[in-house]
């Protein structure tokens, strides 16, 4: 608040003056912060954003891009575990006087969410080492586990071992109980978590619909 002073004076030399206290209100400019930064990577989907607009609003709108809004001046949000990539994030906000301001971010969800494969047949006598035993092939798995049963519905072998970027790190060598298992037709069922949070929906061969559960053919 500043006093404003204004003195008049006519052709007589004739002088009044007044004081006037004058409010200067500063202008609405939104703006706010984004924790823990503008990009964060799979599997944290969670923002935190804090207001610093001027100007002395008295409502706050927030819209996160996806449908999704809050009017809390300080909000929290975990974007769904589908919502990779960029999003923008409006604020709006409104002081006393029904004046508006504006401001727009693009957040990032950023990073792969996983992806795992496994092939239908291995050759554990060939001297590919690469068709040797079979390996599932993928990146991104928090979790996840393979059982393999022979056609008597016996388990012959299981793994749940994962490197550091979740891949899988282990595959089966053909063998049951040290000895080589017979040539023919094994199934193996898997379950696997992905680093979003997502289950695995499982192998699709040749556009069929996915399945946790195939054949592998041991050939010797």
């Amino acid at each position: 608040t500043y006093n404003v002073t204004v003195t008049v004076t006519n052709p007589l030399s004739c002088s009044a003056t007044l004081t006037q206290p004058i409010a200067v209100v500063p202008n609405l400019v939104a703006n706010y912060s984004v924790l823990p930064g503008e990009e964060i990577f799979i599997p944290d989907f969670h923002f935190s954003f804090k207001d610093k607009s001027e100007g002395n609003p008295v409502s706050w709108s927030w819209d996160f891009g996806n449908g999704e809004t809050s009017d809390r001046q300080h909000p929290e949000y975990s974007y769904p575990t589908t919502d990779i990539g960029p999003h923008v994030v409006t604020l709006t906000v409104t002081d006393n006087k029904g004046c508006t301001s504006v401001l727009r971010k693009t957040v990032y969800i950023s990073g792969t969410p996983g992806s795992l494969y496994l092939p239908n047949a291995f050759v554990p006598d060939n001297s590919s080492t690469v068709l040797q035993t079979f390996m599932a092939k993928g990146s991104g798995i928090r979790s996840w586990e393979m059982l393999i049963f022979n056609k008597w519905g016996q388990l012959v072998w299981e793994t749940n071992k994962l490197g550091a970027d979740g891949e899988p790190i282990e595959g089966w060598d053909g063998t049951y109980k040290g000895a080589p298992a017979p040539q023919g037709a094994y199934v193996w069922q898997v379950r696997a978590t992905l680093i979003n949070g997502m289950e695995w929906k499982g192998m699709s061969y040749n556009n069929s619909p996915p399945k946790r559960m195939g054949v592998i053919n041991l050939i010797r």
